[in-house]
């Protein structure tokens, strides 16, 4: 369907497998700063979220740790239960994780056809899930469905679905959003997307929320050592972003203190280590302003929103040699190295500790470049190329 042109409100409903709460803040949060934002642009804004009340893996759940239905900041959430099957292979059945989907979409769509009004267009998070409740209620309402591609990869997809399923659910939005033109090439030369129905529009930060602070105020409130040289690394601490080998390399960095702030199954200690684990969302521009510098050795990304706000803070940063952060940043405000290279990510790392001169030449120049990457531009990008109306200019 093509029905852009036919819009005659300003409603966006979104869909996401996971979103933020009271009870649970972390989830999701950049999906719920972008619909805050969106909402602040004059466009009607309300979420579903489905939420599991029985796993395979889990079990039941009487307590999702979420009411069903609440206001954040604004934004109406619904989160309908429904039975997750996880995401196993089993002989002879399949997959598992397309019923789990089935289930979740299923579930959204008997919220959407009873409790919400036609809205103008079925936004998706994410192919799977979330897209997958977009083009079920985009099809019960005729309207428009969009998707929201920031994977790293589609690997997990292909694995459970094979590449003919991706090809199909993709050609049935009318419109993508990918967060990076490594995504956008892939759609399109990969599963044959026609080129101008995607556009790129990378992630965004807030800046009412990551800005500049004074490292010595940040290291007195966070009680931290005033004189001391200190890294930090805020993400998911896992086999697949490349922790665990940059672990080794920090404890043998002389003079260097490292940060760590996220969740996984590869907690980082060491005797220059300060393990924090996961804090809410507010507090991370306080971390990040008492460092000298940030530090990403993720060896898969879509676009990073840790390094956009540790740019967005005035940290140089130190990355992976990806072409998801290429996107992002250059010489001029990153180091960059190879994660698989012991001896790359030592030089890089000590490089940045002991040159003072080129980390102020660094952070300068990242302050200059975090402007062009705030939520209100990505906001403001996402509703013109959805062609919402009433816009607000």
């Amino acid at each position: 369907m093509t029905l852009f042109s036919e819009n005659i409100s300003n409603k966006l409903l979104a869909f996401c497998d996971g979103y933020p709460s009271r009870k649970d803040p972390a989830t999701n949060v950049f999906v719920h700063t972008l619909m805050k934002s969106v909402r602040k642009h004059g466009v009607d804004v309300s979420v579903i979220a489905p939420a599991p009340i029985f796993s395979l893996t889990r079990g039941v759940n009487f307590s999702t740790g979420s009411r069903k239905q609440e206001t954040l900041e604004g934004v109406p959430v619904n989160r309908p239960r429904y039975l997750s099957y996880s995401a196993k292979k089993i002989p002879l059945i399949g997959t598992t994780l397309a019923m789990s989907i089935g289930s979740l979409s299923s579930s959204a769509l008997r919220v959407a056809a009873k409790e919400v009004d036609r809205p103008s267009v079925a936004y998706g998070h994410f192919l799977f899930s979330g897209g997958t409740c977009a083009i079920k209620v985009a099809e019960y309402f005729s309207i428009p469905s969009v998707v929201s591609l920031g994977e790293s990869s589609f690997d997990v997809y292909i694995e459970h679905f094979g590449r003919q399923m991706i090809k199909t659910q993709l050609h049935k939005f009318d419109k993508v959003i990918a967060v990076s033109n490594g995504l956008k090439e892939k759609c399109v030369e990969e599963f044959g997307y026609p080129t101008d129905g995607i556009r790129v529009i990378p992630n965004a930060v807030d800046p009412d929320m990551f800005f500049p602070r004074s490292r010595s105020e940040s290291r007195k409130i966070l009680r931290l050592p005033m004189s001391e040289i200190i890294g930090i690394a805020v993400g998911s601490f896992s086999t697949r972003k490349g922790y665990k080998k940059f672990h080794k390399v920090v404890e043998s960095i002389k003079g260097l203190n490292m940060i760590y702030l996220g969740s996984g199954p590869e907690k980082p200690a060491g005797k220059n280590i300060l393990y924090v684990g996961e804090v809410q969302h507010a507090n991370v521009p306080l971390w990040l302003a008492a460092a000298d510098f940030f530090v990403h050795p993720s060896e898969a990304e879509g676009s990073s929103n840790a390094i956009l706000e540790a740019l967005s803070c005035g940290l140089p940063v130190v990355v992976n040699d990806i072409p998801p952060n290429r996107e992002l940043v250059d010489e001029k405000k990153a180091i960059f190295f190879d994660a698989g290279s012991y001896s790359q990510v030592k030089e890089a790392i000590s490089d940045v500790v002991q040159n003072s001169e080129k980390r102020g030449i660094l952070e300068r120049n990242s302050k200059n470049e975090a402007s062009q990457y705030t939520i209100h531009h990505r906001s403001k990008n996402i509703i013109n190329w959805l062609g919402i109306n009433n816009y607000q200019r």
